[in-house]
């Protein structure tokens, strides 16, 4: 934790704090971590939905 702490360059508190049960880490937090661990988050385009179906009228 220590060596991932430096990696990330939070403290090894703030670390278990933010990986706790109730921890909340903010989303640089989380970024930290994840370049620490050679990790990178992306994002892509999500499918198109379809148009919606037109239904038939009851008679």
């Amino acid at each position: 934790m220590t060596e991932m702490a430096e990696a990330a360059g939070i403290t090894r508190e703030a670390l278990y704090k933010a990986l706790g049960e109730k921890g909340n880490p903010e989303f640089s937090t989380v970024l930290a971590i994840m370049r620490a661990m050679g990790m990178k988050l992306t994002a892509s385009i999500a499918a198109k939905k379809r148009p919606p179906r037109k239904r038939a009228k009851a008679a």
